[in-house]
């Protein structure tokens, strides 16, 4: 066996690219990534990215598969956060790897670790194998010589990975031992040795039907397994999910037997899985042999929560569009779930990206009513394979166009983060979002008969995109005057209204609303509570913050 690295510099191919439909302010095209929000990349042969990763520095690592003179071997790249070829990994920002010479190799799925070591689980021929990689690019040698194959018992093809907090590593899969398929799961020790406290001898597989299909495994707090694929159920693929303890046994748990099932419409197949910080499982894919994404949400439990839209169960469907499917999965900090996958439009797939809300409704905030379409090669067969969501937010969606490796990042993010404090710094209530002013209050107290204080309310764009933001205040009462002034002009009057804008802010950008307030009253004691909200133009996020008066 052995690793090759080949030449990557000056083929970075460029295309232009056709958003369809015309789309809204948040969901577009990155234009400081790669060439206009995307990236291609070719060996010289046929790729396909599978996976992506985001380092702890924040670079983008890619794995997919190439063709090398006429056998597959597994391809990985990392790129600067802008969207370049990171040089200092193999030299050119990428490598190929032929684990057997006389086999198919296709890299499934990565992840990297704290330390930069990036981790890809791949198959080759039918084993499982998996390579680390050091930070340079070159093989990891502590780490069973940088490859480990393993043969679960038949047949088997690995799709997922993911590392554990104690740095073992998890791959899932598939075994098919005599035309059977059946979940499989793999758990190696931090050297890349079997771990033997997992089912005896790192290794276990298991059916739920006559064929069992797994396409992604996810971690959650408590190290339990969560599986996610599908299940042959008298002659229809339905959704499969299952739960593996920490020490390789089904949990008995959920859904009282370890595995839960659900139907669609046709032939469903989930594709990918993702754990809410509550315990919950979202599960996506298609239905009806992808002609539309499909989406279930279950509790802890095993059985479907029935708070996401009304029974657990979404699905969702591109206009005028023949086939749509969901291939990668993610969830952002707010609780809105990013799907990216495939449509077929006219004839010919394109990237689709699809954000949902936390109860299973379509975002209409992004991009046009909650959906994304990105034809990359104009006419061409472009796929989306894989989503990672970097610290900011921003999602990074990887996949193919034509024959060529496809990077693609958007912008997803509109939010107005409003903050208030005695001085032009307004320290009270960064990132606190909310439409109460609940723990953003400053409170002031005013000389009474005439006496007055001034305040100072920031408004920050902490969005991708330029936005601009609507101001509104509440009025005084009969003991205070409330003014707003934008520099020394005052703008009480469309405040109070909430029709004051602040005109266009670049991403980082803020805006600074002065607020007076004025005691009318000779008594002491009289209390008026402001509320100032900044409200996003581009997606009508609004965050608020609350000035308490009292006389004195």
């Amino acid at each position: 066996m052995k690793s090759k690295i080949h030449p990557l510099a000056g083929i970075l191919a460029v295309f232009t690219t056709t958003v369809i439909p015309v789309i809204a302010a948040t969901g577009t095209l990155d234009a400081t990534f790669g060439t206009g929000g995307t990236s291609l990349i070719s060996f010289g042969a046929t790729e396909t990215a599978n996976a992506v990763a985001i380092a702890p520095d924040g670079k983008i690592v890619v794995v997919g598969t190439t063709n090398v003179a006429g056998n597959n071997d597994i391809a990985v790249l990392r790129y600067n956060a802008n969207g370049t070829l990171d040089t200092s990994f193999s030299s050119d920002g990428g490598t190929t790897t032929d684990v057997g010479a006389a086999t198919a190799d296709t890299g499934s799925a990565v992840v990297v670790q704290p330390d930069g070591k990036i981790l890809v689980a791949g198959t080759t021929g039918g084993d499982i194998v998996v390579i680390r990689y050091n930070t340079d690019g070159s093989l990891d040698s502590f780490f069973s010589g940088g490859k480990v194959v393993t043969n679960v018992g038949g047949t088997d093809v690995a799709s997922s990975i993911v590392l554990q907090n104690d740095g073992k590593v998890v791959v899932g899969g598939t075994n098919d031992i005599g035309d059977f398929p059946d979940f499989s799961l793999v758990r190696y020790n931090a050297d890349g040795t079997l771990d033997t406290s997992f089912s005896s001898d790192g290794k276990v597989d298991f059916g739920l039907g006559s064929n069992d299909f797994c396409q992604a495994i996810a971690l959650q707090a408590d190290g339990k397994i969560v599986m996610a694929g599908y299940t042959d159920n008298s002659g229809t693929n339905d959704f499969a999910v299952a739960r593996v303890t920490t020490t390789g046994a089904l949990d008995i748990t959920f859904d009282s037997d370890g595995t839960a099932t659900t139907a669609f419409s046709g032939d469903d197949r989930a594709s990918s899985v993702v754990i809410q910080p509550n315990g919950a499982i979202v599960v996506a894919g298609s239905q009806q042999s992808g002609s539309d994404i499909a989406i279930a949400r279950y509790l802890s439990t095993g059985a479907l929560d029935t708070t996401f839209s009304a029974d657990g169960k979404q699905v969702i469907a591109f206009p005028v569009i023949s086939d749509s499917s969901c291939n990668g999965l993610a969830l952002q900090s707010d609780g809105k779930l990013l799907l990216a996958g495939i449509t077929n439009a006219f004839g010919t797939n394109d990237f689709a990206l699809a954000r949902v809300n936390s109860d299973g409704n379509l975002d209409s905030t992004f991009a046009t009513n909650g959906l994304f379409q990105l034809d990359i090669s104009i006419g061409g067969s472009d796929q989306a394979r894989a989503i990672a969501l970097q610290a900011d937010g921003r999602p990074i969606i990887a996949g193919n166009s034509l024959t060529d490796m496809a990077v693609v990042r958007l912008n997803t993010l509109a939010s107005a983060d409003a903050s208030v404090g005695p001085k032009a710094s307004a320290p009270i209530g960064v990132n606190i979002f909310n439409s109460t002013g609940s723990g953003q209050t400053l409170s002031i107290e005013i000389p009474k008969s005439g006496g007055s204080k001034t305040s100072f309310v920031k408004i920050v764009n902490k969005g991708h995109e330029v936005d601009s933001f609507n101001l509104g205040g509440t009025a005084g009462n009969s003991k205070f005057i409330v003014e707003y002034f934008n520099g020394k002009t005052n703008v009480s009057t469309a405040v109070r209204n909430g029709t004051f804008n602040t005109g266009s802010l670049a991403s980082g950008a803020s805006f600074l609303l002065k607020v007076k307030i004025t005691a009318k009253t000779g008594a002491a004691n009289k209390k008026v509570s402001v509320l100032v909200t900044g409200t996003s133009v581009a997606a009508t996020v609004a965050d608020t913050v609350n000035i308490k008066a009292k006389s004195k």
